[in-house]
């Protein structure tokens, strides 16, 4: 006896197009109940079905069903210009701009229609921008105006380039251009409020966003205003943002379930609100929240110094001057941000170099290690000071303006981030043991005596780093030595001695010695995923391949960077 199989119903198409217009009116919700008279998206599998049932789910809180339903037209026909550029951006999201480069290249033979072909420039437009290729990226956007049936979309996606080029006023201009072409259209709303933010102009953000609230069913508009609301401070309105934004997000997947309850948390938190931030933060189901959870159910009451650094926005690889440009700015001192970058900049800055600035700009400077006890009397006195933290492949500064005792809170102001980032100290500490974490604290003239009168970890070493840095500027090799001398002698296996001579090592170009103090240093921090890589690097450089490959071979699945680099050594030998 043979059972029926329920027949799964495809939206036909009167359906699409009744679908479709409620889509691009931005009334997603609607669109996604309407498709919901058919049947569950995730349940259709005609190819156009696919396609659109996938636009709707990304925009209604379900970026993995969105995906799969992208992926599943593209298996269907990877011949068809639309499912492959779909299968592009999937690409662009996985694997980087220049993977989904490849693969639009080989689709634009097979565009036929103005619009399959502005959909590949443009997507290669956004590839060449992010691979910082502005001139290449502006003549693809030149070549889709020719053509282009939508030409709102050009100058969304313009914008999108001139704001990875920090070309902010441009980029809101271009985004206004959009909206003044389709009103209310959501993706140019939230990119003409993202440089709006990023210009400062809150006030403008916020109004271009909530003026859009009352017209779309876009979750993640709403959901942009509540991360602006922190960033004003007015926690109370981010809650009542948040309270908006989730019955817009019809379709939630468990990843924005956690972001909403993350983003929740940390504005019942900052609105004082202690037991729905205990609940929150155990919904949101991160290390961090949880952490802050049980601080706040044992009892602990929060003391909160918080200093009014304004924010400062960087650009491409200027952290430490928009930290510079912020810290002046809390002292009353004029400064911008990227005439800084100007002065200091090469491919990222160093501390040296920011001290140096600093010096120039008549601040009195000190650097020194970074602990709760030392950062809370700074604080405590009203000096903010510059962070550096260290990753496998990069380093961020960024200022620390407060903190919350005794949950071992530090309040961050972080050049990339529009709000405030709060962050646990102890984790920060333990990750960081192994270069410090290091600080730059200023002070103005009139509070010099004041700054060289504290008791700062670690003061001591850090001047002798800082002459061997400034000697090894000017090519003095000889003053460089001795201070390294001193510090073997003062501290042979001190973070900041194996740093200093690091340096030195690395301005001899002298591999052997570089990874002498590196393997000195993994002794007391294994796991120290930065370090791992500069001993690769060093393994690379003297040519022992064989010891390299077996360092990668046991660090594998750990850090991504390792996978990354097996897998390149593995294409050298044609494996």
């Amino acid at each position: 006896m043979t059972v029926a199989q329920p027949q799964r119903a495809d939206p036909g198409p009167d359906d699409r197009a009744e679908i479709l217009a409620l889509y691009d009116r931005g009334l997603y919700v609607q669109a996604y109940r309407r498709a919901l008279v058919v049947g569950h998206p995730l349940t259709w599998r005609s190819l156009d079905a696919c396609i659109l049932g996938g636009r709707v789910l990304g925009l209604v809180g379900a970026p993995r069903a969105s995906t799969l339903l992208f992926l599943r037209a593209y298996r269907q026909a990877p011949d068809d210009p639309v499912a492959a550029f779909r299968y592009a951006r999937h690409v662009h999201e996985r694997r980087g701009p220049y993977a989904a480069l490849e693969h639009l290249d080989r689709l634009v033979a097979q565009a036929q229609e103005p619009e399959q072909r502005a959909d590949v420039r443009l997507g290669r437009a956004r590839a060449l921008a992010e691979l910082r290729d502005f001139s290449a990226a502006e003549d693809e956007l030149v070549r889709t105006e020719q053509d282009a049936p939508d030409a709102v979309r050009v100058w969304v996606v313009r914008s999108q380039i001139l704001g990875l080029a920090d070309r902010l006023d441009e980029a809101l201009s271009a985004a206004r251009e959009a909206l003044r072409r389709r009103a209310h259209f959501p993706a140019a709303v939230g990119i003409a409020a993202h440089a709006a933010h990023g210009l400062g102009r809150l006030d403008e953000a916020a109004a271009l966003l909530t003026d859009a609230a009352e017209h779309v069913e876009c979750g993640g508009l709403v959901l942009q205003l509540a991360q602006l609301e922190l960033a004003r401070d007015r926690p109370r309105e981010a809650w009542a943002s948040l309270l908006r934004a989730a019955p817009l997000f019809v379709c939630p997947e468990p990843g924005l379930m956690h972001g909403l309850a993350a983003l929740a948390a940390e504005a019942a938190y900052e609105a004082g609100e202690r037991d729905e931030t205990i609940r929150l933060a155990r919904a949101a189901a991160t290390p961090g929240l949880r952490m802050l959870a049980d601080r706040l159910e044992a009892g602990v009451a929060p003391r909160r110094v918080r200093l009014a650094v304004p924010a400062v926005r960087q650009a491409h690889k200027t952290c430490g001057p928009a930290t510079l440009a912020s810290i002046s700015l809390f002292f009353g001192e004029p400064a911008e941000h990227l005439a800084i970058a100007d002065e200091i900049c090469f491919d990222g800055t160093t501390i040296t170099s920011e001290r140096l600035w600093a010096r120039s700009r008549g601040f009195a400077t000190r650097e020194f290690t970074v602990t709760w006890d030392s950062a809370v009397d700074l604080l405590d006195r009203g000096l903010p000071f510059a962070l550096c933290t260290q990753q496998p492949t990069s380093a961020h500064a960024q200022a620390v303006i407060g903190y919350d005792a005794p949950l071992r809170v530090l309040a961050v102001r972080d050049p990339s981030s529009p709000k405030v980032v709060m962050m646990d100290a102890d984790s920060l500490f333990a990750s960081q043991a192994w270069c410090g974490p290091h600080g730059l604290v200023l002070a103005p003239p009139a509070r010099a005596a004041e700054l060289a009168a504290l008791t700062l970890p670690d003061s001591e070493l850090h001047e002798l780093a800082f002459v061997v840095a400034d000697a090894l500027r000017v090519h003095d090799r000889a003053r460089a030595s001795a201070a390294i001398a001193e510090l073997r002698a003062r501290a042979p296996e001190h973070v900041v001695t194996a740093a200093a001579a690091r340096e030195l090592a690395g301005y001899d170009t002298n591999p052997a010695a570089v990874l002498a103090t590196v393997a000195a240093q993994l002794v007391h921090h294994p796991d120290a995923s930065a370090l791992q890589v500069l001993r690769l690097r060093c393994l690379a450089a003297l040519g022992h391949a064989a010891e390299r490959r077996s360092v990668l071979d046991t660090l594998s699945g750990g850090h991504p960077i390792f996978d990354q680099l097996l897998a390149e050594d593995l294409l050298c030998d044609s494996r």
